[in-house]
């Protein structure tokens, strides 16, 4: 029944009740006022029917970039809508969509705004507008930062380490997350920092996140930087020893550093040969060619050393051995005075006593012709 209708209706009935009995037009009144009250009802319940609601799903405080959102246009006790329109601040996003949910399936910060839809009847023209939404969308927060202790990227077997995930300036958290592979390393501290002592097991790459509130919701931050570590037994210590001379009484010898497990050695990258405690050459092979000189003579020792993530990670040192020209000597390094000096070998005393010869008969030689020639000089003004 149309509403205006029932209206004219019910004045006509109180018009009429004015001619028929006091008795009767008291029930009449009554009637006519219960029908004016349902009547009345009726229109404030109409009017209200009509009106949309907008619902967010799911319904949160706050939104952050990259979240699903639905925005849905719930219209009650109406089942002949032609079609939903969707607004957001003032303008149309969608217009006169069969469906009443608009889905958003990655939220961006251009998607905050204001929001309301409305619906369209084909038969009455009715277009309502719904109750207005301020969605706010944020970026993630920033991430913290992940340090190591000491700041490099391999260790050691039994080292102390420190991961620790720290917050940079104005951040806030109420809770940390430390990841070993993507893992939550339940080991860390409530402020996101583990203390160890090196295993072959905290090999592998660490990253970090902390939670905060906004607007009362708890939202996890970014991922900070990614840390890769690597924990690794020490090198086998080699062993040094003197190999021959090269070319038979030649001045060159050859020197050899060895690991006496054979499997290990194709793991080690190369070589380092020391003298009196400073290195003197490195190779990838383990054969060293040294030139005899002045300096040959002295306490030897080498390392072995693996590479790795860029880091060159060195044994412990070979025993050192007392070399000389002829080989190994039975003189203890452990007694050598670097400041007074190592005394030759026999051959030592030989190759330098040929060398200082050799000299002296070129300096005698030039000595005899520097003479010789002033001596024609001298001839030859008197004359």
């Amino acid at each position: 029944m149309n509403l205006n209708n029932g209206l004219d209706e019910t004045l006509r009935s109180i018009e009429w009740t004015r001619c028929i009995p006091k008795t009767q037009r008291t029930m009449s009144g009554a009637i006519t006022f219960f029908m004016v009250f349902l009547l009345g009802n009726t229109a404030m319940m109409s009017t209200e029917e009509y009106i949309p609601t907008l619902r967010l799903e799911p319904e949160l405080t706050v939104y952050i970039v990259g979240e699903s959102l639905s925005l849905r246009c719930v219209v009650d006790m109406l089942t002949s809508i032609s079609g939903y329109s969707f607004f957001k601040d003032a303008a149309f996003i969608v217009n006169n969509s069969v469906s009443n949910r608009l889905t958003i399936p990655s939220l961006s910060t251009k998607d905050t705004g204001n929001y309301f839809c409305t619906y369209y009847q084909k038969t009455t023209g009715t277009q309502q507008e719904s109750n207005h939404i301020d969605l706010k969308v944020l970026e993630l927060p920033t991430p913290p930062i992940l340090a190591v202790e000491p700041k490099r990227n391999v260790f050691l077997v039994n080292e102390s380490l420190v991961i620790r995930c720290d917050l940079r300036r104005g951040q806030r958290a109420t809770e940390f997350d430390l990841y070993q592979d993507e893992r939550t390393l339940s080991e860390a501290d409530d402020f996101g920092v583990l203390s160890v002592n090196t295993e072959r097991r905290h090999t592998g790459m660490y990253t970090c996140e902390y939670k905060t509130i906004i607007s009362g919701r708890i939202v996890t931050s970014q991922v900070s930087n990614q840390e890769t570590l690597v924990v690794i037994d020490l090198p086998p210590t080699p062993i040094l020893r003197y190999a021959k001379n090269l070319q038979n009484q030649s001045s060159q010898v050859e020197i050899v550093c060895e690991i006496p497990n054979l499997p290990f050695s194709s793991l080690i990258h190369g070589y380092r040969l020391y003298r009196n405690g400073g290195e003197i050459s490195s190779n990838q092979a383990n054969q060293f060619v040294i030139n005899y000189n002045l300096e040959f003579d002295g306490c030897y020792f080498c390392q072995s050393f693996v590479n790795v993530l860029g880091e060159e990670i060195l044994s412990r040192k070979s025993v050192e051995v007392f070399l000389t020209l002829e080989g190994s000597n039975t003189r203890s390094c452990l007694m050598q005075n670097p400041e007074n000096g190592h005394e030759l070998s026999k051959q030592g005393v030989k190759f330098y006593a040929s060398v200082l010869i050799g000299k002296l008969i070129v300096l005698i030689s030039i000595l005899l012709a520097f003479g010789i020639h002033l001596l024609v000089i001298r001839l030859r003004i008197k004359k």
